[in-house]
C-alpha cells in the first residue's frame, strides 16, 4: 500500500480501523457528510483563486482578505500540489509505481531556499502539526536544497492564520518516524495481528459492529 498522512493518522488512532480501511478495504462505501463536501468545495474554490484568480464564491467571500494577504508574498507560489516519495527518501511522482508516501499541500510559496506551507482547514481549530510534518518531510524530498520550512494552518470558520509550526523542518526525525510505523505496519500484517484500539473516536468510526466490539 501506499503511505499517506491520513493512512497513519488511522493507524495511530487503532489498527483495527486501519487494516478494514486500507488493507482489507471491506468497509461499505461512506457517503460524505455535508460537512465534508462543503470542505472539498472550499478547496476547489481556493485553489481557483490562486491557480487563475477566480474570485471567490460568496460563501467563502470572507477568506479574500487572507487570501490578498499571502498572494503578495513575495515568492513562486504552488498550488494543490501532489508530492511522492519513495521508500529511500527520494522523491517521485505522485502517482508512481514505487511511489511509498504520498500527499497533497494547498498551497506553497517558496524564496530563496525557504518554503512556507498553508493548509486550509474548515473544521474546529485543533493545531496538531503532524499533517504539517509530513507535507514537510514530502516537499523536501522534491526539493532537498530547501534550509527552511515552515507552517501554518489557515481556519476558514474563524477567517485567521493560525500558529507558525517550526518543528516541522526537521524531516530526518519525520522520515524516521514514518519508517518505524511502516516497519510496525509490516509486522502486524506478517502476524494477522490488528488490535481494537477503543478510544473517544469509537462512535465516528466507519468498522461495524460485527468487526469490532467498541464500535457504539
Amino acid at each position: 500500500m501506499i503511505l499517506s498522512y491520513s493512512a497513519l493518522n488511522d493507524y495511530h488512532v487503532c489498527p483495527r480501523r486501519f487494516w478494514h480501511k486500507w488493507i482489507a478495504k471491506d468497509l461499505s462505501r461512506e457517503e460524505k457528510s455535508q460537512a465534508q463536501l462543503d470542505g472539498t468545495e472550499a478547496h476547489e474554490a481556493l485553489r481557483k483563486r490562486f491557480a487563475i484568480r477566480e474570485p471567490l464564491p460568496d460563501d467563502l467571500i470572507r477568506a479574500e482578505p487572507i487570501c490578498a494577504a499571502l498572494e503578495a508574498l513575495k515568492g513562486e507560489q504552488y498550488t494543490e500540489l501532489k508530492l511522492g516519495m519513495r521508500q529511500d527518501g527520494k522523491a517521485c511522482d505522485f502517482f508512481a509505481e514505487d511511489c511509498w508516501l504520498r500527499g497533497t499541500i494547498d498551497l506553497i510559496i517558496a524564496k530563496d531556499k525557504m518554503a512556507v506551507l498553508f493548509d486550509w482547514k474548515t473544521g474546529k481549530e485543533r493545531e496538531d502539526p503532524h499533517e504539517l510534518t509530513i507535507q514537510a518531510l514530502l516537499l523536501r524530498a522534491r526539493w532537498p536544497g530547501l534550509e527552511r520550512i515552515r507552517g501554518y494552518y489557515v481556519w476558514l470558520r474563524s477567517m485567521k492564520l493560525g500558529a507558525q509550526h517550526d518543528q516541522i523542518d526537521d524531516t530526518k526525525k519525520t522520515l524516521a518516524g514514518v519508517r518505524r510505523d511502516a516497519e510496525s505496519i509490516e509486522r502486524r500484517t506478517r502476524a494477522n495481528d490488528w488490535p481494537p484500539d477503543e478510544g473517544p473516536l469509537c462512535g465516528w468510526c466507519p468498522v461495524t459492529r460485527e468487526m469490532c466490539e467498541f464500535k457504539r
